[in-house]
């Protein structure tokens, strides 16, 4: 059977449609991405939130919050290949979470990038000793705080943090269980300030992509509290042992 033929002029006006809808595509102002490298050469310091500075307030996490518990101490150590983070925590459980803000967006951010060249724990053996090691990117706009978080646990592997339900487990593709070895991310995030929703987008590990697409509701902070920060967190596991992570070229963008 011959090939039904589409009339020539029928052709042209559909390309020419395309091309004037790819020009109209073209002419809307185009949002420059901001893009922050290297940040885990800045050094730490005190609770004190100036930009660019890391910190680690208190023990956090599977406490929900700042907790009264013991805490223990840690080293962040920048050198030529990342930065070696070491815990040794207070007793079991006890939580590192380590923030850095960054200057705020001024221009409502619609997607965030969180990326790493390397994020895993520093050697095999520390993996073990893991309760949960975390990274995120978080902004905090007119009443609602956008918490974009990925976690891998020993146990339940590749989780996401859902805002008022908190960690939930990464069904899709099977995820990821162990940060035994250098891992390379990238994860990227969009923001719907209308209705108060963020959506994880993608995760890649290693080079392989895992699509997500989970929709989370914002939680409600208060109105004035304005803020962006990246993190990273290490859990202490059931026997308090300590251990040590490694993070390079982290970088940050948005837009």
């Amino acid at each position: 059977m011959d090939p039904v033929l589409q009339p020539a002029d029928d052709k042209l006006t559909a390309q020419a449609a395309q091309i004037t809808a790819l020009e109209a595509e073209l002419a809307k102002p185009q949002r420059k991405a901001v893009v922050y490298v290297g940040l885990e050469k800045n050094p730490i310091g005190p609770d004190n939130k100036k930009p660019f500075w890391w910190a680690q307030p208190s023990n956090t996490g599977n406490t929900g919050g700042g907790s009264s518990k013991p805490h223990g101490t840690y080293t962040w150590s920048p050198g030529a290949n990342g930065t070696t983070i070491s815990i040794k925590p207070a007793g079991a459980y006890d939580n590192f979470f380590f923030y850095s803000v960054l200057p705020y967006p001024e221009a409502v951010p619609s997607h965030l990038r969180w990326s790493a060249s390397d994020w895993a724990a520093a050697l095999p053996a520390d993996w073990q000793r893991s309760q949960q090691m975390e990274w995120q990117v978080e902004e905090f706009r007119a009443g609602f705080q956008y918490t974009c978080a990925w976690a891998v646990n020993p146990r339940t592997g590749l989780m996401y943090w859902a805002g008022a339900k908190k960690w939930q487990p990464f069904q899709a593709g099977g995820g990821i269980r162990s940060l035994a070895e250098p891992t390379c991310i990238t994860c990227e995030f969009s923001l719907d300030h209308d209705a108060h929703t963020y959506t994880y987008e993608w995760i890649v590990v290693n080079g392989f992509m895992l699509k997500a697409g989970m929709v989370v509701p914002a939680v409600t902070t208060p109105p004035d509290r304005k803020e962006f920060s990246v993190a990273v967190q290490l859990d202490g596991n059931s026997n308090g042992a300590p251990y040590s992570g490694l993070l390079n070229n982290l970088m940050v963008e948005w837009e």
